[in-house]
């Protein structure tokens, strides 16, 4: 099923530094090829040695896949889940920027354990200024109510600062936000979400207005839940004191990774957001006027 451990180490994330594309896989293995080799009939992919399995070793824990890759500054940041004995958890990693060998070390520790698996775990990493990048965490089900405390870092966005290693809490009420994008001009994040049944969201945080923001997991949501017997969540995220959605999609669509694009062409300049969709297999796309409301949806 969608929900089975063995399938986080099916996933593959790739980045693009200049003319290079790093893949990183649920596995743990790195390998690079030139950009240029996607328009051929082999990538001629090359390994990167890295140390992932000798952190788990060293640190007594078992490896349970990754959920993103960041390049940023010369350096490349991955975000880890692991078990040991406390539960499962996840960790942010860097390393500096090597195609021979990435070295990684820790960055960030989300401290915070579940005792069971879960595919709720967020993972998103984002490039913000020089001095910080962004996190998002999911909510694993132990830990529901922890998405709606600002002294957890489940169910969040977080902005960690590269030295200090300190974080900020910008957005909470989060339960999987999978898609995140710093939009650097209008000064927001925009996050993509998977709701539970129903209700996959895309969530707008303007950082020019008071944070953190409440996006209200687990208590509003335009899904319903999985089982019958709870009680359903409350459909209205505004009148509860939360944000609501920018787009709902219901039913869901397995929302995944957005990014947001600028089409100037000879048919007119149009700000859009394209969406990825695991269960339909497709991307969607969103248009916006220059306020950032939408005008139109394909």
């Amino acid at each position: 099923g969608w929900n089975k451990l063995s399938n986080t180490f099916r996933a593959h994330y790739l980045e693009v530094v200049d003319d290079k594309v790093l893949v990183l896989s649920g596995e743990g293995q790195t390998i690079y090829f030139d950009k240029n080799n996607i328009y051929n009939s082999k990538l001629s992919q090359k390994n990167i040695k890295n140390n992932i399995y000798d952190l788990a070793s060293e640190n007594n824990f078992k490896f349970m896949g990754v959920r993103d890759i960041l390049y940023d500054s010369e350096k490349i940041y991955i975000s880890l889940i692991f078990k040991n004995n406390q539960g499962f958890s996840m960790n942010v990693y860097v390393a500096d920027y090597n195609l021979n060998f990435l070295n990684f070390s820790l960055f960030f520790k989300t401290g915070e354990y579940s005792e069971k698996y879960n595919i709720q775990t967020g993972g998103r990493l984002e490039k913000f200024n020089k001095e910080k990048i962004l996190l998002s965490t999911g909510t694993a089900n132990e830990l529901i109510l922890n998405a709606q405390n600002k002294n957890s870092t489940t169910g969040k966005i977080l902005l960690i600062d590269k030295n200090s290693k300190k974080y900020e809490v910008i957005s909470l009420g989060h339960r999987n936000p999978q898609g995140l994008q710093y939009l650097r001009e209008f000064n927001i994040v925009i996050n993509s979400e998977h709701g539970p049944k129903g209700g996959d969201e895309i969530n707008f945080n303007q950082l020019f207005t008071d944070l953190p923001k409440n996006f209200g997991w687990p208590i509003s949501s335009y899904g319903t839940p999985y089982d019958k017997k709870k009680e359903d969540y409350k459909k209205s995220h505004k009148d509860y004191g939360f944000e609501e959605p920018m787009k709902v999609f219901t039913p869901a669509i397995g929302i995944s990774e957005i990014q947001f694009i600028n089409i100037n062409n000879k048919f007119g300049n149009y700000n859009a957001l394209l969406v990825s969709s695991l269960r339909a297999s497709s991307v969607y796309i969103i248009y916006f006027d220059e306020n950032l409301n939408i005008v139109n949806e394909m």
